[in-house]
């Protein structure tokens, strides 16, 4: 008995690991089914199930065609071992190993099917994440020009070459594997023996692997002929694109190991012939030489001893080649050049004459005007303002420029945090808030066009019937609604006010089925075991603005600040969409990640990833009651949505559709304008050889208000942000809302141009860059908060002011362009360091 312990110990262990093995498959197993059903109920609602099946059939397609490519392939392999293996009996003494051999090969077949399908499952899986490229791919459309140095339509770069690079990186590693397979599977058999003093490796083993050698280099030979399209993306030069070297060296030697390869390929299959050892190592050998020396050496030649004594005569050329691809990838080849005089001097003439410009100043800062919205108008602990946008509403016939904010749902801050008050009484926010731009009530503190709750509003253009807010910008746990609870509608003095939701949004919890599947997939069992839930209790989930549009086209990036519009008696969010790549050639790569980082801590960055082709393609509307997702294709040129609505029919409505009352509201998004402002900076020179010696470089200026402690080099928090103003542009008749910010030349305090990206409906997106004279200075940000510092006038009342437990903040610092001279506001606030309100004094 007790030599039997050890062993039953042992068994009763992997009976263990194999039970908890199970189990973990099979939670893994459900979680994917139900999150597969419970996302097929949620396209439904929405009415999107056509994007489901179709993302369904471009994961699983692909994945199905390459598992079956590599199960084929490897079993074909691995069946070739089991041919040619050695026949041994049970007398053979000749290895130690044979009795080893002699037990896998009556077993042979069987591992060989069961490798062959565990690794085809491996490799099929992992074509899945790369649906989107393989659709792009599918549904290829041409961008209409060449690059510069090969002559192919840039769709060929955007669309086709990216999944070329895919299917020869897939091919190479399966292959790659397949042989060291292939070969370890031999020295199982005895095919190679490395004890035995000859004839180590047979004859028949020496053919199949060189055969399998043969297919490893004309799948590098074609990786060489891709790597030349990747010269169109170097970074060797001072730009990103091939340069003098990239062409006239690294090119050519690709080119000559594109050779190199397939003839090492043809030596291989000649190999299969003489089965020796002789011609593979000469193969691979010359061609490991001729790769050191024409990938390496040559190009380091050419670069050190032709390129860099003459630099700018060698480069001018392909720096021109990214002078133009960069600004035709960022729009910047349509920011339209306009002189602006900037004189001096703002007299009441001037003033007068431009009564919707000076009217409509902002005077509030977005997040010192949060501060006291929270403070005055958040009225109960469980409601936020997750952020405050800018925006303009005609009011009393006149275009006006407001600050508004939802009041979202806050559940964290809830009192009592029981299951039925998370998630059926405290359901959604209520109402917004709105104040003009350049309006101050008593003591400086927002003057409201729409407060309290319910929303009273002081115009009717701005009134609010539905002020239910189910979807927003904070909205990220699920809600069930029409249960026999009553949810919150909002608080009041005389009691609380309770609804019923009588919207269409949310998917119906009826059914043992579907409570199962919700209850797991929030992992929470009160959903399958409340009584309060009903057969027509619907159940809200994918809430976040930006997570619900993500789900709804996944395809498309979308802008992370949404904004409010109050139309028709509702809250709608509006948000824009991009389609991007980083494969336009010769056009510079940026992060932007880093260029759509905020300022002043308002969030994470919009977009992400390096790129260089970025397009504003989609507009969104997501009704915050209902949740209805409208996505309007707004940029009908571009090549990449052109595609993606190949591929995803009915998908997106015409621009044309969008309601009156929203189209209005629609806006030059900001993280675009930062992205492309930040490029401009460096080219909006278009002559090689001033933008090679970096002559006239512009930068964005440093936000006065930000101090740079902490901050990165690299940091775009300490810039200046955008900023929108509803002003009368130079030689415009009218009033026109506008996105602008200020540049000034690089390593100077003054300010050379501002730039304007327009919102009208008639000249939406048309970029201008009002230029200053070079023959005086204009005044930048920085220089004028320096002098409303050094003014003694003011500086006394902030010295006054910074004192019993009070401190001054300022805020943005304007530049408003008006008439042919420019005008700086920065408004002053007072705020106490406990309980604050921002209070505007001067």
């Amino acid at each position: 008995m007790v030599s039997r312990f050890p062993r039953s110990q042992g068994q009763g262990r992997s009976g263990r690991i194999a039970l908890i093995a199970i189990v973990l498959f099979l939670v893994v197993s459900i979680s994917t089914i139900v999150g597969f059903y419970t996302d097929l109920l949620w396209y439904q609602e929405v009415e999107l199930s056509q994007v489901f099946w179709t993302i369904l059939v471009a994961r699983i397609l692909p994945a199905a065609v390459f598992a079956s490519a590599f199960f084929v392939f490897a079993l074909l392999n691995l069946t070739i071992v089991g041919r040619i293996r050695p026949v041994y009996s049970r007398d053979d003494q000749v290895d130690p190993f044979d009795r080893v051999r002699l037990q896998i090969l009556p077993v042979l077949r069987k591992l060989a099917l069961i490798g062959s399908a565990v690794l085809a499952t491996m490799f099929g899986l992992g074509v899945m994440p790369e649906w989107r490229t393989f659709t792009l791919f599918r549904n290829a459309v041409s961008f209409g020009t060449e690059d510069p140095l090969f002559n192919k339509d840039i769709g060929y770069y955007v669309f086709k070459l990216p999944t070329y690079q895919y299917v020869y990186g897939w091919l190479l590693t399966s292959v790659v594997v397949v042989t060291l397979m292939v070969a370890a599977l031999h020295y199982l058999t005895g095919g190679i023996r490395l004890q035995a003093r000859s004839n180590r490796v047979s004859a028949a083993v020496k053919a199949h692997l060189s055969l399998l050698l043969a297919l490893v280099a004309v799948i590098k030979a074609w990786g060489y002929r891709l790597a030349q399209y990747n010269l169109l993306y170097s970074k060797r030069g001072n730009v990103t694109g091939a340069s003098y070297t990239d062409v006239n060296a690294e090119l050519k030697a690709l080119q000559v190991l594109v050779i190199v390869a397939l003839a090492a390929a043809v030596l291989l299959l000649i190999n299969v012939r003489f089965r020796g050892w002789t011609i593979p190592v000469a193969a691979v050998g010359v061609w490991v030489l001729i790769a050191v020396i024409a990938g390496g050496i040559f190009p380091y030649v050419v670069q050190r001893f032709s390129v860099e004594p003459e630099e700018l005569q060698k480069e001018a050329k392909y720096v021109a080649y990214n002078i133009a691809a960069t600004r035709d990838a960022y729009g910047l080849d349509l920011v339209e050049v306009k002189e602006y005089p900037a004189e001096t001097g703002i007299n009441q003439q001037i003033i007068e004459s431009n009564p919707g410009t000076v009217k409509n100043i902002r005077l509030f800062d977005p997040t010192i005007l949060r501060a006291a919205y929270r403070q005055l108008q958040e009225i109960r602990t469980y409601y936020e303002f997750v952020d405050v946008d800018v925006d303009r509403y005609r009011i009393d016939g006149e275009l006006r420029q407001v600050m508004l904010s939802a009041r979202e749902l806050k559940p964290e801050n809830l009192q009592s945090r029981s299951w039925v008050n998370n998630h059926l009484v405290y359901t959604h926010g209520y109402g917004a808030v709105v104040s003009p731009t350049n309006e101050t009530a008593i003591a400086g503190q927002p003057a409201f066009l729409v407060q309290n709750i319910p929303p009273q509003a002081s115009k009717p253009e701005l009134e609010i019937k539905q002020g239910g807010i189910y979807f927003g910008e904070g909205m990220a746990d699920y809600s069930v609604v029409n249960t026999e609870q009553k949810e919150l509608d909002y608080g009041r003095q005389e009691g609380n006010q309770f609804t019923q939701y009588a919207g269409d949004g949310g998917v119906e919890v009826s059914g043992l089925l579907r409570r199962l599947a919700f209850a797991w997939r929030f992992r929470d069992f009160n959903l399958l075991i409340s009584g309060l839930i009903q057969e027509d209790s619907r159940i809200l989930y994918y809430r976040q603005i930006k997570e619900r549009l993500q789900k709804a086209a996944p395809f498309i990036e979308f802008d992370g600040d949404p904004y409010p519009v109050i139309t028709e008696g509702k809250i709608v969010w509006m948000a824009d969409g991009y389609t991007m790549s980083n494969m336009y050639p010769y056009s510079e790569r940026l992060n932007f990640e880093e260029r759509t980082a905020t300022a002043r801590g308002a969030g994470p960055p919009s977009l992400i990833g390096e790129n260089n082709y970025v397009r504003n393609a989609v507009k969104v509307s997501v009704d915050a009651y209902s949740g209805d997702v409208s996505i309007y294709l707004w940029d009908k040129k571009d090549p990449i949505i052109k595609a993606w609505a190949k591929a995803f029919p009915g998908l997106f409505k015409d621009a044309s559709e969008m309601p009156e009352d929203i189209a209005n509201h629609v806006r030059y998004p900001e993280d675009l304008f930062r992205i492309q402002t930040h490029l401009y900076s460096r080219y909006h020179v278009t002559d090689p050889v001033d933008f090679f010696t970096l002559e006239d470089r512009w930068v964005i200026p440093k936000d006065p208000n930000v101090t740079t402690e902490g901050a990165t080099a690299a940091s775009q928090a300490e810039e200046l942000q955008p900023y929108y103003v509803l002003m009368r542009l130079p030689d415009a008749a009218t009033e026109e809302y506008v996105l602008i910010l200020p540049m000034n030349p690089r390593d100077r305090p003054n300010m050379v141009a501002w730039l304007a990206a327009k919102s009208g409906p008639e000249d939406y997106g048309k970029l201008t860059d009002f230029r200053f004279p070079k023959t005086r200075q204009i005044f930048g940000v920085g220089q004028v908060h320096a002098r409303i510092n050094s003014t003694e006038s003011i500086s006394t009342q902030i010295t006054l002011l910074n004192q019993q437990q009070s401190r001054v903040a300022f805020g943005n610092l304007l530049v408003i362009p008006i008439d042919k001279s420019v005008l700086y506001v920065q408004p002053l606030f007072l705020q106490a360091e406990r309980n604050a309100i921002p209070e505007m004094k001067f």
